[in-house]
């Protein structure tokens, strides 16, 4: 499953980015992408939902697709 702004990026970059995947950050739980950057490092891609209180109901949401797509990175 691909993110919509992980695709809306130049194709060439596109490789870099993971499928879409639960995330997390000091807001919350997210659904989003890591970056692998040339140097071989992962750091944050995109966050393609708003926050989750846990980790549980954000995969529960990506594994139904029942989530509401960020138009916004």
């Amino acid at each position: 499953m691909r993110s919509y702004i992980a695709a809306s990026f130049d194709p060439p970059n596109e490789h870099l980015y993971t499928d879409l995947m639960v995330l997390r950050s000091a807001a919350g739980f997210y659904i989003g992408t890591a970056y692998n950057n040339p140097d071989g490092y992962q750091e944050p891609g995109t966050r393609d939902s708003g926050y989750y209180a846990t980790e549980e109901q954000a995969l529960a949401d990506l594994n139904s697709e029942s989530w509401l797509q960020r138009m916004h990175p």
